[in-house]
C-alpha cells in the first residue's frame, strides 16, 4: 500500500466521509443508501424500473456501485479502529517514516489508510481487504463458504432461511463494478440495460454487502449483527429495501 502526502484536498475529503459516515453501523448506512437507490428508479419509473430510461438506468449502476464502495470504504475504517492487528499489518507495509508523518498528522490512521486504497474494481478491492479474510483464494470466493440461517422480513411466513452466496457473485460484482467504471467516464457510452441485469445486480449488492456484515462478526466480536425479536440474523431482500413498512429507530440498549 502506498503512502501519499495528506494534501489539503485529502483532507477536507476525509473530514467530509467521517461527517457523513455512521462509525456503529456501516451495514446501517449500507442498507439505508441502497434502499434510497432502489426506491428511486422505482419513483422515477412509475414503480416499473424495467421501463426506466436509460438515463434514469445509467443512474442507478452508478448509484448502486457508490453505495457499495462507500461500505467497503466505512467497513475498512471499522474494522482497522477495532482491531490493532489489522492496522498494524497495514502499517507494516509502509515505510517508518511515512508512518511517522501519518501518526504526526492528527488523523485516524485508518481514515489514512482507507485513501489510500481503491474500491472500485474487484481487484482493488481484493487487495484493500487482503488482512481482513486470511486464506487462500480471493475474498469473496471464501465469503461463497458461509451459510448462514437467517430471517428475512418479507418472507417471514416462510419461517427461516439457509442462504448462501450466489456462485457467480465474483463475476456479477466485477462485471457492475466495470459498467460503472465506463459510465462514469465515457458519456458516448450509451448501452442497453436489460432488465435481468439490473435486477441481478441490485439483488447481488443487497447480499453480497451482507455477507461481509456477517464475515466481519465473527473475527470482531464488537461487530453487532442486525437481529429480530428472537435473536436470529436478520438479511433484507431488495423488496424489503423498497417496502415503506419499516423505519430506524433508535437503538436502546
Amino acid at each position: 500500500m502506498a503512502s501519499k502526502k495528506l494534501t489539503e484536498k485529502k483532507l477536507k475529503t476525509l473530514k467530509e466521509h467521517r461527517e457523513g459516515r455512521d462509525g456503529s453501523s456501516f451495514i446501517m448506512s449500507f442498507l439505508l443508501n441502497t434502499s434510497r437507490v432502489t426506491k428511486n428508479i422505482r419513483t422515477v419509473s412509475g414503480g416499473r424500473s424495467a421501463e426506466a430510461t436509460n438515463e434514469n438506468k445509467r443512474h442507478f449502476v452508478i448509484g448502486l456501485v457508490s453505495c457499495m464502495e462507500t461500505f467497503f470504504r466505512d467497513m475498512f475504517i471499522y474494522c482497522l479502529d477495532a482491531r490493532t492487528d489489522l492496522l498494524a499489518a497495514y502499517l507494516d507495509e509502509l515505510k517508518p517514516i511515512d508512518v511517522e508523518n501519518m501518526r504526526a498528522s492528527g488523523i485516524p490512521l485508518s481514515e489514512q489508510l482507507s485513501a489510500g486504497v481503491s474500491f472500485q474494481n474487484l481487484d482493488s478491492v481484493e487487495k484493500g481487504f487482503r488482512h481482513f479474510f486470511p486464506g487462500n483464494g480471493g475474498v469473496l470466493d471464501r465469503l461463497n463458504s458461509l451459510e448462514r440461517v437467517v430471517s428475512i422480513p418479507s418472507r417471514a411466513e416462510k419461517g427461516l432461511a439457509r442462504v448462501t452466496l450466489p456462485q457467480d457473485s465474483r463475476e456479477v460484482l466485477s462485471d457492475l463494478l466495470q459498467l460503472r467504471h465506463r459510465l462514469v467516464h465515457d458519456a458516448n457510452y450509451n448501452p442497453d440495460f436489460a432488465p435481468q441485469a439490473l435486477a441481478r445486480y441490485e439483488a447481488y449488492v443487497t447480499l453480497i454487502a451482507q455477507f461481509f456484515h456477517f464475515a466481519v462478526a465473527e473475527s470482531l466480536t464488537s461487530h453487532r449483527i442486525i437481529v429480530d425479536q428472537n435473536g436470529v440474523p436478520v438479511m433484507f431482500l431488495v423488496e424489503d429495501l423498497i417496502a415503506d413498512d419499516w423505519e430506524v429507530v433508535p437503538d436502546k440498549n
